[in-house]
């Protein structure tokens, strides 16, 4: 069931579009949107909201009744891709380097990294080109020169040369906490029983994609749509890396480092402790009926 907001929108998005076919089509239009068009989207869109950690410091601090719980997923899977001719980082000075509107997540991203190695972001040419996917495709046409996107394009810089991934963002940011559990205190307190069983659920969830690779790699290709061959050295990349996290926990200094963060932004007027921010009592809990792996 859509919520009365969603419903109000698909009412406005009928009044504009009036088609005659599929109302959502994809790109020929006798045949409907795709799973690899609509997933796409929805992370061009969360790459514009800069959906991830960070709101929820600032919300806390400004006396939001939430915590947050855990992380499942406390890595990137983002390379800084620049231009075949950057070969270190000092040459990124006074170059193009590309994300999405000012304040959102590729934005703060590219601003990390660039700050990370030891440059002045105000001498970096800063260019909103959009989400993930259109950083990468802005590199290998020349309108910028480096910027951060999936890794997903990785193999095909390898394969064209027209890109190179110059820093992978979880060895270049290694604090920076990018999603996590989070929950009402009302919740916590009152449904503490069906919150439980969530993060059961999700715990269990996670190890179990993480140690059952073909059973991930079936569901991956069967929601984006694409050949197995493609997927295979993601998930690869997902364990080694330790992108995920089996065990959801989330260490005092990542949570530190968010707060500093948003403090240097201007996201946040003064620091609060992370033991504000943070209830692992249902990760432990948790934790002490599936054990630490």
């Amino acid at each position: 069931m859509l919520s009365p907001q969603l419903l109000e929108l698909l009412r406005e998005w009928w009044k504009q579009c009036r088609s005659p076919g599929w109302l959502f089509p994809g790109r020929d239009p006798l045949l409907p949107i795709t799973v690899r068009q609509l997933n796409r989207a929805c992370h061009m869109a969360a790459d514009a909201a800069g959906l991830g950690s960070s709101p929820i410091y600032p919300a806390i601090a400004g006396g939001a009744p939430i915590r947050m719980t855990g992380s499942f997923m406390p890595g990137f899977f983002y390379y800084f891709y620049a231009r075949p001719n950057i070969a270190d980082w000092p040459q990124l000075e006074g170059k193009r380097v590309g994300g999405g509107a000012p304040g959102a997540l590729l934005h703060e991203l590219a601003r990390l990294v660039v700050e990370a190695k030891g440059l002045d972001f105000e001498k970096i040419q800063y260019v909103n080109v959009g989400g993930s996917p259109d950083v990468y495709r802005a590199v290998t046409a020349d309108k910028i020169d480096a910027g951060v996107s999936g890794i997903e394009f990785s193999r095909e810089a390898e394969q064209t040369g027209e890109a190179k991934a110059l820093g992978d963002l979880n060895e270049l940011l290694p604090n920076y906490l990018r999603y996590c559990e989070a929950a009402s205190e009302r919740t916590l307190k009152d449904k503490a029983d069906a919150y439980t069983a969530f993060f059961y659920g999700q715990m269990q969830g996670h190890r179990h994609a993480l140690t059952n690779k073909q059973d991930t790699l079936a569901l991956a290709t069967k929601i984006t749509q694409r050949d197995s061959s493609e997927l295979g050295w993601a998930i690869d990349y997902y364990v080694n890396k330790k992108t995920a996290n089996p065990n959801g926990d989330v260490s005092s200094a990542k949570i530190d480092y968010m707060v500093d963060l948003n403090v240097r932004l201007g996201n946040m007027k003064e620091k609060i402790p992370a033991s504000r921010v943070l209830d692992d009592t249902i990760q432990q809990k948790v934790l002490a009926m599936l054990g630490r792996v």
